[in-house]
């Protein structure tokens, strides 16, 4: 990975080697937050006076603070905002204070980045979106957002990209295009209810796309049997019907909700957990032409009868995680203070 020059020589003004540079690069595009043997591995040095002169000088131009765990091992948080703006970062989220689950979260990912270091990782969400929308003509509308108020001016912000999950690409065998891979970091949760809501929000996207890989990432496997299960659900339409069933069955008891009928509890717990699958304005299309009987009785449109096609959709777990040993399984989820 190379870092540009300008960043080189303007951060190298507060007394940062090339290395520690590279890796808050590192750290500012895809996490915020990294413990010391992560900085030693990516490094390849020994913990001693390297480590404790790089923490003094992020310390000492207010770059970082660290706050330590149940455990007593600190956990630095990247957030001076010019050093952001040095990579070209000011927007990013990753400078702002954040529960323990974004943190651990983070934390995993930057693992992952670090043990995949030959990977073009795209970085930060001007890079993802720039990067879908020349090389596979991604439309923002298909990609997946979350909207944030500012709250002194009440102004309404979209993000894309909002998780911190890393994203890379590589050439395909071919060399004719380029083939995206997209992660989900399980930070320890207890069930797969987020990887499904991460899934849906990412439909739009996959579909256009048509082919990618997608990794599951956690610091153990117990849910990876789970995980798998629900990605060929979502995805694939496989194992619980066709997608084409699933949105139709959607339609039919939202609108008998929407008439007041009476909707047996099994359709309404099946109509909550659509509204997640099934997010977005592409949908809210569909319904409203299925609602009019516009369609006929014909399949709702070809975005959904053609589902995925699975030798074309890669899937697979991996464990990442190591960086957590800062924590206790029995820490409360408190904001970091």
């Amino acid at each position: 990975m190379t870092t540009d020059a300008i960043h080189v020589e303007f951060l190298a003004g507060f007394g940062y080697s090339t290395r520690e540079i590279a890796f808050l690069e590192l750290v500012t595009a895809h996490s915020g937050y990294f413990v010391e043997d992560q900085f030693l591995a990516f490094t390849g040095l020994k913990r001693g006076r390297a480590l404790r002169e790089f923490l003094d000088k992020l310390a000492a131009h207010k770059h970082a603070n660290s706050h330590s765990y149940r455990n007593g091992l600190p956990v630095y948080h990247v957030f001076a905002t010019r050093l952001y703006q040095a990579f070209g970062r000011a927007t990013v989220r990753a400078r702002r204070r954040h529960a323990l689950e974004y943190i651990r979260t983070s934390l995993i990912a930057l693992d992952f980045v670090l043990a995949n270091q030959p990977c073009q990782f795209l970085k930060g969400e001007k890079e993802k979106v720039q990067f879908l929308a020349e090389t596979f003509s991604v439309r923002t509308e298909d990609l997946p957002s979350r909207a944030y108020i500012n709250p002194r001016s009440g102004e309404t912000i979209v993000r894309h990209f909002a998780d911190p999950f890393p994203m890379f690409w590589m050439q395909t065998v071919n060399s004719q295009g380029s083939l995206i891979t997209f992660t989900f970091i399980d930070s320890g949760g207890l069930t797969v209810h987020a990887f499904v809501t991460y899934l849906s929000s990412y439909m739009p996207l996959f579909c256009r796309l048509k082919a990618f890989s997608l990794i599951y990432v956690a610091p153990s496997s117990r849910l990876f049997g789970e995980a798998e299960t629900a990605f060929r659900q979502v995805v694939l339409g496989l194992d619980g019907g066709s997608r084409h069933d699933q949105i139709l069955r959607y339609f039919q008891i939202r609108m008998a909700w929407e008439r007041d009928e009476r909707v047996p509890g099994a359709d309404v717990l099946y109509l909550k957990d659509s509204r997640r699958r099934f997010p977005g304005s592409e949908t809210e299309s569909l319904y409203k032409e299925w609602a009019s009987a516009q369609l006929s009785g014909a399949p709702p449109s070809e975005f959904w009868r053609n589902p995925l096609d699975s030798s074309r959709v890669t899937f697979r777990t991996v464990v990442h995680g190591r960086s957590l040993s800062a924590f206790t399984a029995d820490m409360d989820e408190q904001p970091e203070s």
